[in-house]
């Protein structure tokens, strides 16, 4: 793109965001509130903008101008990318840090899939802050466009782990910084679907970096409602000694950037809104510091454990209520919905052990609600005596554990790391209610479910805990799989009558009733 057409781009741009102006000043005001309500506390901090930024450079203008980063232009763009990255960068180099960070478009936002390789690691949907210490009073979350993520940069060097670089110098063992930021095109409408979905202390801190929409807000709108604001652009101001701090965009900074603009924001909690307490003046306040369990050793790359989580513990403290003595098994389902296939798998696993604990996935990011899809699961298996139902939380296989399991229908070609899930699993929660066996039915057609098992495979073991598969049960009358799937097709197509050999009487009539219902509202409306 040449300068001109540029140019106009920004401008139809720019008059566009400004006439969504008030969609984003009233996105501001609710992410504050819902913040405030639950005492966190928020800072903005705008992105370089290379318009903002004062006496950029002949070659930072080239950049700007007339070059956009191929990845698949590496040869092309070596004289670039040497004066970038330094007279040694190779085409491994570039190509691992430009790895992972795969978006997905989920039910609410998009989202990052899992990744682990040298030098970029996605867990849990977020990236790794390097640095992060084992026991901590508060949590910084930052969010954002791809200024935040990182792309073309190590774990080490995004501008979350140089602020956790710079907090634990000089407050140690206070704040743990999570990079939330989703970057790849993602903007503030999905940081406010991630925000909601994190489970927060009070005291924690969010800082906000989107790009999309909120730069247009005058400052004027922030201190009006005492949101506290950064502006990073006047950091970059030349004359300045940082050197080639972005790459092609000022939002697609270097390390060297990253480290200027976590300084500042460090400085901005530290001395403008003294938020950053030490663990010495938190315990004065009487404040207790939570203070990690002792864990066996991560089974891969990356801070894969929530001891320190209160959320955690909470759902962990709920389950002692259930815990009973004997030989234990669990399932994990989702039963969207419930089908005489899981009511097979649930009966064989039953009758092996003294207590069978089937978890219900309580994401609500499935064609039937958690509230729904549970109430079928009890009704469905009230008969089995040594069965108890309980909602997974957000700790088996969730948004938080393992996402990549709720888009498995546009990923099949991907890997999916589940050890997280299942770490988390076999770390906490399995001893909660002495769980020795696992169940699952085999999956040969759905490949991120079968990558699931043979993670349980792998991983459970290695906690004592045991790892059965259980073959899927077929329709007498097709011999096919009975899955939810099949049923979801039925309903949605009105084909009642071939519901009824596959699903328990109380899903039929749960089915009928809704088909009706829908059925009736949609007519009605026609």
């Amino acid at each position: 793109m040449n300068l001109i057409k540029r140019i106009q781009s920004q401008i139809k741009s720019r008059v566009k965001r400004r006439n969504e102006l008030p969609i984003y000043k009233h996105l501001l005001l609710e992410i504050h509130d819902y913040l405030q309500q639950r005492g966190v506390y928020l800072i903005y901090v705008e992105p370089p903008f290379e318009y903002k930024i004062k006496g950029l450079s002949t070659f930072e203008l080239e950049r700007i101008n007339h070059w956009v980063f191929d990845f698949n232009k590496q040869e092309e763009n070596l004289s670039y990318l040497k004066r970038l990255y330094g007279e040694g960068v190779t085409r491994d180099y570039i190509q691992s840090v430009f790895d992972g960070g795969i978006v997905v478009h989920g039910k609410n936002r998009k989202m990052l899939l899992d990744y682990e390789s040298k030098y970029v690691n996605i867990v849990g949907g977020r990236r790794i802050t390097t640095g992060q210490p084992s026991s901590f009073h508060n949590t910084i979350y930052t969010h954002g466009s791809c200024t935040w993520y990182g792309n073309g940069i190590k774990d080490s060097q995004t501008i979350a782990s140089y602020l956790q670089d710079e907090i634990n110098k000089v407050y140690p063992n206070a704040y743990r910084v999570v990079n939330s930021a989703i970057g790849r095109a993602s903007t503030v409408f999905d940081d406010y679907q991630c925000i909601k979905e994190q489970n927060y202390r009070h005291g924690d801190i969010v800082i906000l970096g989107s790009f999309t929409g909120l730069y247009f807000i005058p400052r004027s709108f922030y201190v009006q409602h005492k949101i506290p604001y950064l502006e990073c652009s006047n950091l970059f101001d030349r004359p300045h000694e940082y050197g080639e701090w972005f790459l092609d965009d000022t939002l697609h900074t270097l390390p060297q950037g990253n480290e200027v603009i976590a300084n500042a924001v460090f400085n901005k909690l530290e001395k403008d809104l003294h938020w950053l307490s030490s663990e010495s003046d938190l315990s004065e306040q009487n404040i207790t510091i939570t203070k990690s369990l002792d864990l066996p050793n991560n089974l891969t790359t990356g801070e894969k454990v929530y001891g320190d989580n209160p959320a955690l513990l909470q759902f962990i403290q709920s389950l002692q209520p259930y815990k009973k003595e004997g030989r234990n098994g669990s399932i994990v389902m989702n039963c969207n919905p419930f089908t005489l296939g899981h009511r097979f798998l649930i009966e064989y696993a039953a009758s092996r052990v003294d207590n069978l604990y089937i978890f219900v996935v309580e994401e609500d990011k499935s064609y039937f609600s958690f509230e729904d899809r549970i109430s079928l699961v009890r009704q469905g298996t009230e008969d089995l005596k040594n069965v108890i139902v309980l909602p997974s939380g957000k700790f088996i296989i969730s948004a938080t554990t393992f996402p990549g399991y709720f888009y498995k229908d546009n990923i099949k070609d991907v890997t999916i790391d589940c050890s997280n899930d299942l770490t988390v699993f076999a770390q906490y929660i399995a001893p909660a209610l002495d769980i020795k066996i696992r169940f699952a039915g085999e999956e040969p057609l759905d490949p991120v479910t079968n990558q699931y098992n043979e993670g349980m495979r792998e991983i459970l073991p290695k906690y004592g805990i045991e790892f059965q598969p259980i073959a899927r049960k077929c329709d007498a009358d097709s011999s096919q799989v009975i899955s939810a799937s099949r049923v979801r097709n039925y309903f949605e197509s009105g084909n009642l009558d071939s519901l009824r050999s596959i699903v328990p009487p109380t899903t039929y009539r749960y089915l009928y009733d809704r088909y009706q219902m829908e059925h009736n509202v949609s007519s009605f409306n026609n």
